[in-house]
């Protein structure tokens, strides 16, 4: 899965990403491998029958969720803007936070702030992505008989060959810090505001902010949780 760089809107591209991530993981199944037991195991198990034998395999899985696929009815892209060379990338999600996503205390369980940070800054590096998976690394200086290139074949092909991809796939996680300054009742409406700080050829660093959203007057209120995300660029080809 990459992001759709033919998309020029930034709305557009993220909730294109969006759907695909939330289509991917509704149908995904684990594949079975052996799982070898030793044959003794049973002799520590109280009660088990003389006939007991240990499996030597998984039974096959059904299609199951994964563990991100509870956050998705709740969580909905509803701006994004491109960088530009005085603002960065900004990408803002509003969050239901419904009860199944709450501790004890019917607050906002730290697992799933995080998860939730996980998914929003990296889908936010949507906007920045360019390029192309069908891009030449190294392209030749030179024509298919061997002769060198003119000034205008090699602007026509600097015109017609795809651009290096540039994070057209958000990556992995090297580092995620959450801090939690205020509890978040379960009920609350709130907003995620992913920024991107930077972002290199292989590093980026996105910051994220859940903020509780105030209907009432139309803003977002105090900020609730707060994470600093590292990631890592992957190249797409080599997924």
């Amino acid at each position: 899965m990459v992001f759709d760089t033919t998309i020029a809107d930034p709305l557009a591209r993220v909730q294109a990403f969006w759907d695909l991530i939330k289509q991917d993981t509704s149908v995904r199944t684990p594949p079975t491998r052996p799982y070898p037991t030793p044959a003794r195991i049973h002799t520590y198990i109280p009660h088990s029958p003389p006939n007991h034998t240990p499996p030597t395999k998984l039974q096959p899985h059904k299609p199951t969720q994964t563990f991100d696929t509870q956050v998705y009815p709740h969580l909905h892209p509803i701006s994004a803007t491109a960088s530009t060379p005085t603002t960065p990338s900004t990408t803002t999600f509003t969050l239901n936070l419904h009860p199944s996503l709450a501790n004890r205390m019917n607050n906002l369980h730290g697992g799933a702030a995080a998860l939730i940070f996980d998914l929003c800054t990296s889908v936010a590096l949507a906007p920045i992505a360019s390029g192309s998976v069908n891009a030449d690394p190294s392209p030749s200086s030179s024509t298919s008989n061997g002769t060198a290139r003119t000034d205008s074949q090699q602007a026509e092909a600097a015109r017609t060959t795809p651009a290096a991809p540039f994070w057209l796939f958000p990556g992995v996680s090297r580092t995620l810090d959450v801090v939690y300054h205020r509890p978040a009742h379960a009920g609350w409406e709130c907003r995620v505001v992913c920024t991107v700080v930077s972002v290199g050829r292989r590093l980026a660093h996105i910051r994220g902010e859940i903020r509780r959203w105030l209907p009432e007057e139309g803003r977002m209120g105090e900020v609730l949780c707060t994470c600093e995300h590292g990631k890592v660029g992957i190249v797409a080809q080599k997924l």
